[in-house]
Order: C-alpha cells, then sequence, then structure tokens
C-alpha cells in the first residue's frame, strides 16, 4: 500500500485506487502525519472537534470501517489506539526522513522536482494541517536550492535552472531561491540573465515588502561581478 498526501489524497492498494470517503481520507490522513499511535478519543475529537462527543466517536467508528473495507490492513486499530499500519509507504513522510538522515538526497533522482513542489494536502481546510503544511513547505524549498547546487555542481546547468525556478514558484520572494538562479545563470554564461534576475528580486521585495535585498545577497551578487540594482 502506499500513500500520496503530497499534491493531492491518493490512497493505492496493489496499485488499485481505494476509494474512501472524504471524511474516511482525513482519518488516514491525521494518522499518516502523525506517524504515531493516537488515541481514540484524541483522533474523535480533534477531526470532529463541534460535534458532541458521542457523534464524534461515531464519526470515527464509521470512518474506520470505510477504511478497512476499502483498505484492509491499511489502519491498526485497538479498543485505546488507532495507527496507520507500518507498511503504508506515505510520500510526506520519506520527504521528512530524507531531509533529516540525507540534507542532500539531491544527489540522486529519487527526489524529482514534482514531488518536491507538490503542497501537503491542498485545498484541506484542516487546523491540524497548518503547522505541517508550513513545515512541508519549507522542507521542499530547502531541497530544491540543495538540487540546484547539486545540479550545478554536477555541470547540469538546466536542470539546476530548473529546480531553482521551481523553488521560487513556491515562495517569490524568498532571496536564496533567487541567488541559486542567479548563480545557475552565470554558470551558464547568461550574464545578463542572472542580473536581470537581481533586478527581478530587488523590484519584487520593494513593492512587496518596501524593503531591499540582505547584505549577505548584495555580498554574494557583487562577488559574482554582477551590478546591484538600485
Amino acid at each position: 500500500m502506499s500513500l500520496q498526501l503530497l499534491g493531492c489524497f491518493q490512497l493505492l492498494v496493489d496499485d488499485q485506487i481505494a476509494h474512501l470517503p472524504f471524511q474516511a481520507q482525513r482519518v488516514v490522513a491525521y494518522l499518516a502525519v502523525s506517524a504515531s499511535p493516537i488515541a481514540r478519543r484524541q483522533l474523535a475529537e480533534t477531526l470532529w472537534p463541534f460535534s458532541k462527543r458521542s457523534r464524534a466517536h461515531a464519526n470515527l467508528r464509521t470512518a474506520l470501517w470505510r477504511v478497512g473495507h476499502e483498505a484492509p490492513q491499511a489502519v491498526t486499530a485497538t479498543h485505546d489506539l488507532v495507527q496507520l499500519d507500518g507498511s503504508v509507504e506515505v510520500d510526506y513522510r520519506a520527504l521528512l526522513t530524507s531531509a533529516v538522515n540525507d540534507p542532500a538526497p539531491a544527489g540522486t533522482d529519487s527526489t524529482p522536482i514534482d514531488q518536491l513542489t507538490g503542497e501537503l494536502l491542498p485545498g484541506w481546510d484542516e487546523e491540524w494541517l497548518m503547522i505541517e503544511r508550513e513545515r512541508s513547505r519549507q522542507i521542499c524549498l530547502r531541497q530544491l536550492e540543495t538540487l540546484s547546487r547539486h545540479h550545478l555542481g554536477s555541470g547540469a546547468v538546466a536542470e539546476a535552472i530548473d529546480a531553482a525556478l521551481a523553488s521560487i514558484g513556491i515562495e517569490p520572494l524568498r532571496e536564496s531561491s533567487h541567488l541559486a538562479l542567479i548563480e545557475a545563470h552565470v554558470a551558464d554564461g547568461n550574464h545578463a540573465e542572472a542580473a536581470r534576475q537581481v533586478t527581478r528580486l530587488t523590484d519584487l521585495l520593494h513593492s512587496e515588502l518596501s524593503i531591499a535585498p540582505s547584505p549577505q545577497f548584495r555580498r554574494r551578487v557583487a562577488s559574482l561581478g554582477l551590478p546591484l540594482a538600485s
């Protein structure tokens, strides 16, 4: 079984999509993000905070039954605890693991750009997702910048540019992502394009935040022999 949370919710059982109703999806997603056994009471009250306790627990029982019907063994439940079975491969967990255990997973093709640009459960309006969604976003930004610089060090300039652009697409105001792109353009011999990128960031920071690029950014741009936008 494999569970996709980045970009969309999709649970596969033997390469077939498990068609879960939304409330069952919420249970599976919460268990996947939590990555540890959860007390039934906590799970029910977190997912149905505005329902009476009896109704929340009834909703949870129904959701677990639907999961068991569509994806047997995906969830392990006892009288007190519920958890996602360890056999389920979760893309979000893999992302977190790679960020902790391998600060440069970009050195392989196992972390493609499309996986690093997927938002955690986009469109889901869940309070419990807010912190995890920002955590995921920050990890992806760092990984994309690492990926860009890895490709640059390997001489794969086009791939370095693609990764830097993907990072900017997630966060247009992130200086370090713009700098990765500028360095890639310089390595490619496109100093004019690099200079235009400096101007783009300078203008963007001024128009959006009324601030100038940081001294660190300006020093690095100067070391590359590029003009600083006024």
